[in-house]
């Protein structure tokens, strides 16, 4: 068998939704009708492996090289059915040998990219079949980060409970939060308080999302973070708190959220 007609057997099995996951693997093993085969192929069906038939037929040699092989191929299908939300796939997959932690090309795993895309019973399934929460891509960001950056809140709550933790620089992190908080992005910054982040953490000024929001005149973040218990009185670098800044500049409605 060739690669091609490997992907393609594969590919057409995949397709089959009213088959069972048995069912598909039964199939794969088996010769369909106009596939080109041999009385020895016939003896040996049971124990057809994928990725050593693509690796024969590219001729790689070792163990090592047809492990690369699986390394590019499986990422790139178990990342075509997250999106997909094809569990029939992923199981298919999976009995193939395909391993839901590998990474593709840009270190993403299944789950980065279930966590992009914020669906959560895929989110679910990924973490029952061992996928790992800390895991950080090309840019460095984990699943959580992942969740984070596209608002899916109730993804941040399901990875938070199986003892996700967020990671990452802390100045960085300031600044993201600032601005948003100039933007009003509320979701935004709901999704750091979901991960476990603290609000008050700075930009290189020293300044919070308080002292953002204020400048900014964003009300609603002002009563958001207020609803979370987060401290006004943090000074900036030039030792002043959200509250003189909002003295400073006059703002009245700004001074009657934030005046004890």
């Amino acid at each position: 068998m060739t690669s091609e007609a490997a992907l393609t057997k594969l590919s057409y099995v995949l397709t089959k939704k009213e088959w069972s996951l048995e069912k598909k693997k039964e199939m794969f093993a088996t010769v369909l009708r106009g596939e080109m085969t041999s009385e020895k192929a016939n003896t040996e069906k049971d124990n057809i492996n994928l990725m050593e038939v693509l690796g024969n037929s590219l001729g790689l040699s070792s163990k090592r090289e047809v492990m690369e092989l699986s390394n590019i191929i499986f990422p790139a299908l178990v990342t075509n059915a997250v999106v997909k939300l094809d569990y029939s796939q992923l199981n298919v997959l999976k009995s193939c040998g395909a391993n839901f932690n590998a990474p593709n090309y840009d270190h993403r795993t299944a789950l980065h990219v279930a966590c992009c895309e914020g669906n959560t019973e895929m989110i679910r399934y990924l973490l029952q079949n061992g996928c790992l929460l800390h895991v950080k891509d090309r840019n460095g960001r984990t699943p959580l980060a992942e969740a984070v950056l596209h608002d899916h809140h109730e993804a941040i709550k399901d990875l938070r409970n199986c003892g996700a933790h967020f990671a990452g620089n802390l100045k960085y992190i300031g600044e993201e939060m600032c601005s948003a908080a100039a933007s009003g992005l509320v979701e935004r910054l709901k999704s750091y308080f979901l991960a476990g982040v603290d609000l008050n953490i700075p930009d290189r000024c020293g300044r919070t999302a308080f002292h953002t929001a204020v400048i900014s005149n964003q009300m609603e973040i002002i009563k958001f973070l207020l609803s979370c218990g987060i401290s006004p009185k943090v000074e900036d670098k030039f030792g002043q708190t959200a509250l003189e800044n909002a003295i400073a500049l006059r703002n009245t409605e700004a001074i009657a959220l934030l005046a004890p």
